[in-house]
């Protein structure tokens, strides 16, 4: 029996894992079993390898949301390719004013780990560099639908990726930890445009930064220092 190259364990390992998840479905919400669907998601991965599988969810809704004036907002953005590179970024806003901002280089097997990465690091600052109160308000923001909705849903059967899988658990605690002191909210790609030009730095510069945002930072990032006043607007304009 011959070995998989690398771009064949990936396909066998996603197939293992779409099958995992249609078999919960099947055993716990008492579904059918629906092999198309499972030939169909793993036939897209494979298509599109550097996009997440979409997910159709009615879980998902879009809410009214009041700015905090007193909180904090944190726009969370990664960037992938198919070298396995990835750079994830966050920029931290205090009352609408820019606090700092973070570039990270790691490497990821997929888009979505490579999101979900992002914001394990974005968290890591807030409450532990910033040293954050349990209940301070904290906002998440992320174009990913699939990582706020796994998150935001504490479930992550479901999640596109099975390499995140776990650290999508420890998200998900992290955030039940700090009870009502913090959510995610899922936004428009637009709304996340600072973070995502961060990430594409990050990547392509193999760029490690924590800190206040220096002048270069500002300019390459299009970093603005008040948040942009169309911001919520998109964020209530978030498709479910």
């Amino acid at each position: 029996m011959g070995t998989l190259d690398e771009e064949g364990n990936r396909l066998f390992a996603n197939t293992l894992w779409e099958i995992w998840k249609e078999r919960n479905k099947a055993v716990i919400e008492h579904c059918p079993f629906k092999p198309m669907a499972v030939i169909q998601r793993v036939t897209a991965a494979v298509a599109c390898p550097t996009m997440e599988v979409p997910k159709v969810s009615q879980r998902m809704e879009t809410e009214k949301y009041e700015y905090n004036h007193d909180g904090w907002q944190v726009i969370v953005d990664a960037s992938w390719d198919q070298s396995m590179k990835a750079g994830g970024a966050y920029v931290v806003y205090e009352r609408g004013t820019v606090h700092s901002v973070g570039l990270h280089f790691y490497t990821a097997q997929d888009s979505f780990q490579a999101e979900a990465v992002a914001l394990e690091q974005a968290l890591i600052y807030v409450y532990n560099k910033l040293e954050l109160s349990e209940n301070a308000a904290v906002n998440f923001f992320s174009d990913c639908s699939n990582l706020v909705l796994a998150v935001s849903q504490g479930d992550s059967n479901d999640v596109p990726s099975w390499r995140a899988m776990n650290l999508v658990n420890e998200l998900i605690n992290h955030m039940e930890m700090r009870q009502n002191g913090a959510s995610i909210r899922f936004v428009r790609r637009e709304a996340v445009h600072q973070a995502h030009n961060l990430a594409n730095i990050a990547r392509r510069q193999q760029l490690q930064y924590q800190g206040s945002p220096h002048i270069a930072l500002q300019q390459q990032g299009k970093i603005t220092r008040q948040i942009d006043e169309n911001f919520f607007q998109r964020v209530q304009e978030a498709p479910p």
